[in-house]
C-alpha cells in the first residue's frame, strides 16, 4: 500500500479544522472513561497483579497508545463522516455492557471495553477512517482478562500431550483429569499456572505486533501468528514434561518441582529464536506496510454538525446505562435468617449440630442455613442453603469462587440433571481422592424465585429478575454419605427433595422477602 500525498488529498486547514478533528475525540475519551470507569478499574486491577497472566497489561496499553498516536498522525486531519450503523452498534454494545454490569458478568463488561472505545470513532468519522484504528485499539484485547476461559482446555491439552510423552519414555503414570499420579512417587497437578496461558498470550501479542509493523500481507501475518501459537504451547508442554520427568527420576526431590516458574520462561525464550528467524525471513521477502490516508472530499464539517454528533455520542453511551440499571443495594440494614423446619415429613432435625463430612465452596452469601435430619431407619441427610438477598461484584451466586467441591480433595463419579414437581436439580456423586469415600449430592439454583439446574442459564437468565424487580439468588444442597455405590442414597435423596424441595424454597424466599420488606420500612 502506497502512502498518498496529504497536500493532494485535502486542503490546508487552520484552527477551525484542527478543532473540528480534535473536539469529538476529546468527547469520546471523556465520555467512554466516565461511563466505563468501573470496568476499566477492574482491568487495571488485574494488570497490577504482577504474578498473574496479565502482568503485561501496562506494556500493552503503552504500545496501544503509541500505535494510536502513530495512526492518527498519519491520517490527520480527520473529517466528520457520521455512520448510522456505527451509532446502532454503539447503542447495542452499550446496552449489553450495561446489562452485564447489572448482572455482575465482569468478563463481558471488560471484553466490550475496546469495542466501546472504537465504536464512537466509527460512528462519528465513518468506516474509511475508523478502520485504521481497529489494530491500535483492538491490540488491548491481548490484556483484557477474558483469556482465563482457555485455561482449563489448555490444562487438559497439556496433560494429553504429556501422556504421549510418558508412554514413549516409559514413565508409568495414571491420568485423572488435570492430575498425573506417579505410583509410589507422588501426584502432580497441572494447575492454572501450568496451562501455558501466559506463554500463549505473550506469544500472540509479540507475533501480532511484529506482523502488523513489518508485513504488508495478511497471509504472512497469519503464518507468523500461527507459528507463535504453536511454539508457545510447545514451550509449556516441554516445561511440564521436564518437571514431571525430574520428579520421576529424583523421587520428587528435584528443585524444579518447587521453583519452576523462571525455568519455564527460559524455555519460552528459547522458542523465540526460531520464531523470529522465520519472522525476519518473511519480512525480507515482503514489503513494509504503509498507512494509506483516506480520500476526503470538500471542507471538514464543523459547527452544528459537530455539536450534534458529540451529543449523540454521549446519548448513545448514557441511555442504555440509565435504562438497564441494577436497583439492588450492595447491603441491606437487616438480613432475615433462613429458618429450616424442625421436621420435614418423616425426617427430624438433629438437636446437636454435627459437622458434615462434605461442604460446597461458597463465598459472598448474605444468609446461610445448615441442618441435618434423620428418619426412623436412622438414615441421615444434610441440608445447606446459601442465599444472596443482594448481589454485587464478588458477592454474587454464580462466580468462579463458588464451586460444588474442592477439586483438590474430591472428584466427580457421576452427574445428571432432572426435574421434579416444577423444580430443576443436579444429582452428583463425589469421591474423596484420599479415602475413596463417596457422597451423593442433590443441588439446585433459585434465581428471582425460578428454579434452574444449569449454572450458565441461571446466570444469563438473571436478567429476567431485573425486569420483575428481583435480584436475589440462592443455591441449596442436600447430601448423604454412601455405604456402597451410592445408588440407594441417590434414590433416597431424589425422593426427599421431591417431597421437601418446595419447603426449602419457601424458607429461602421467606428470608429474602423479610429482608427486603425490612429495608423498605
Amino acid at each position: 500500500m502506497a502512502t498518498l500525498d496529504k497536500d493532494i488529498l485535502a486542503p490546508k486547514e487552520g484552527v477551525t479544522g484542527a478543532f473540528s478533528s480534535i473536539i469529538p475525540l476529546l468527547v469520546i475519551a471523556v465520555t467512554s472513561g466516565a461511563i466505563l470507569q468501573s470496568s476499566i478499574q477492574g482491568i487495571f486491577g488485574r494488570w497490577l497483579k504482577f504474578d498473574e497472566a496479565y502482568s503485561h497489561g501496562l506494556l500493552v496499553l503503552a504500545i496501544s497508545l503509541y500505535l494510536l498516536f502513530r495512526t492518527l498522525k498519519a491520517i490527520w486531519p480527520l473529517r466528520l463522516s457520521p455512520n448510522i450503523l456505527g451509532f446502532i452498534a454503539l447503542i447495542g454494545a452499550a446496552a449489553v455492557w450495561a446489562l452485564a454490569q447489572a448482572m455482575s458478568i465482569q468478563v463481558i463488561e471488560e471484553f466490550l471495553v475496546p469495542a466501546l472505545l472504537w465504536l464512537p470513532f466509527f460512528s462519528i468519522y465513518g468506516w474509511r477512517q475508523a478502520r485504521f484504528l481497529i489494530m491500535p485499539i483492538g491490540f488491548l484485547y491481548f490484556a483484557i482478562p477474558f483469556w482465563d476461559y482457555l485455561s482449563m482446555p489448555l490444562q487438559l491439552i497439556t496433560v494429553a500431550v504429556n501422556e504421549v510423552g510418558f508412554s514413549v519414555t516409559g514413565i508409568s503414570a495414571e491420568i485423572d483429569g488435570i492430575f498425573v499420579h506417579l505410583p509410589s512417587i507422588g501426584t502432580f497437578e497441572v494447575a492454572h499456572g501450568c496451562s501455558g496461558l501466559r506463554y500463549l498470550i505473550v506469544g500472540l501479542t509479540l507475533t501480532t505486533l511484529f506482523g502488523y509493523l513489518n508485513y504488508d500481507r495478511w497471509s504472512r501475518r497469519l503464518i507468523l501468528i500461527g507459528l507463535g501459537l504453536l511454539l508457545s504451547l510447545l514451550a509449556n508442554w516441554i516445561r511440564v514434561f521436564i518437571i514431571i520427568y525430574a520428579g520421576y527420576k529424583t523421587d520428587m526431590e528435584s528443585s524444579l518441582i518447587e521453583d519452576h516458574d523462571m525455568f519455564g520462561w527460559w524455555i519460552f525464550a528459547a522458542t523465540l529464536v526460531p520464531l523470529f528467524w522465520v519472522a525476519n525471513a518473511l519480512a525480507r521477502n515482503g514489503g513494509e506496510p504503509q498507512i494509506e490516508k483516506p480520500m476526503h472530499e470538500g471542507e471538514p464539517k464543523a459547527g452544528l454538525m459537530q455539536v450534534f454528533l458529540c451529543v449523540a455520542i454521549v446519548t448513545a453511551f448514557a441511555l442504555p446505562a440509565s435504562f438497564i440499571k441494577a436497583q439492588t443495594q450492595e447491603t441491606l440494614a437487616y438480613y432475615a435468617p433462613i429458618e429450616l423446619p424442625q421436621q420435614l415429613g418423616g425426617w427430624k432435625s438433629l438437636r446437636i449440630a454435627v459437622s458434615p463430612s462434605w461442604a460446597p465452596v461458597m463465598r459472598g452469601y448474605t444468609q446461610k442455613a445448615e441442618a441435618q435430619y434423620f428418619n426412623s431407619d436412622n438414615q441421615r441427610v444434610a441440608i445447606a442453603v446459601y442465599l444472596y438477598s443482594t448481589q454485587s461484584p464478588g458477592r454474587e451466586l454464580i462466580q468462579d469462587a463458588n464451586r460444588l467441591y474442592d477439586h483438590r480433595d474430591w472428584r466427580v463419579v457421576t452427574a445428571n440433571r432432572y426435574q421434579e414437581n416444577g423444580m430443576a436439580y443436579n444429582q452428583t456423586v463425589l469421591e474423596e481422592r484420599n479415602s475413596g469415600r463417596l457422597i451423593s449430592v442433590t443441588h439446585g439454583y433459585l434465581v428471582a424465585g425460578i428454579s434452574y439446574s444449569d449454572r450458565v442459564r441461571a446466570k444469563l437468565l438473571q436478567a429476567l429478575g431485573y425486569l420483575s424487580g428481583r435480584h436475589d439468588a440462592a443455591e441449596f444442597f442436600v447430601s448423604a454419605e454412601c455405604e456402597a455405590d451410592c445408588s440407594s442414597e441417590s434414590a433416597k435423596l431424589k425422593d426427599f427433595v421431591a417431597q421437601q424441595g418446595a419447603v426449602i424454597k419457601e424458607a429461602m424466599e421467606k428470608a429474602y422477602f423479610l429482608s427486603i420488606n425490612s429495608e423498605k420500612k
